[in-house]
């Protein structure tokens, strides 16, 4: 199953990502910890922050409302966040 680490901490775990761009998206309701939105890019696409107890903010990215259901709003990451397929 999928899983998103970061700092050894497991960010979203689930077994329904899908795969776009060479990253993996998870189901905003798999993400351990609050999102926060930080800018919305000209693409639609939002840069977040996912804030979780005792640890630094990890960032990420919100898919645009124009990806068609169920993908829009889904989560995906970079690095340092690591995916573990």
């Amino acid at each position: 199953m999928p899983r998103a680490v970061h700092e050894g901490r497991v960010i979203a775990e689930s077994d329904a990502t899908v795969v776009l761009g060479g990253r993996h998206c998870f189901p905003p309701v798999t993400i351990s910890g609050e999102l926060r939105d930080v800018r919305v890019e000209a693409d639609g696409r939002a840069r977040v922050e996912i804030d979780v107890p005792g640890g630094a903010p990890v960032p990420a990215w919100r898919l645009p409302a124009s990806i068609p259901p169920p993908l829009a709003g889904w989560i995906a990451f970079d690095p340092p966040v690591r995916v573990e397929a």
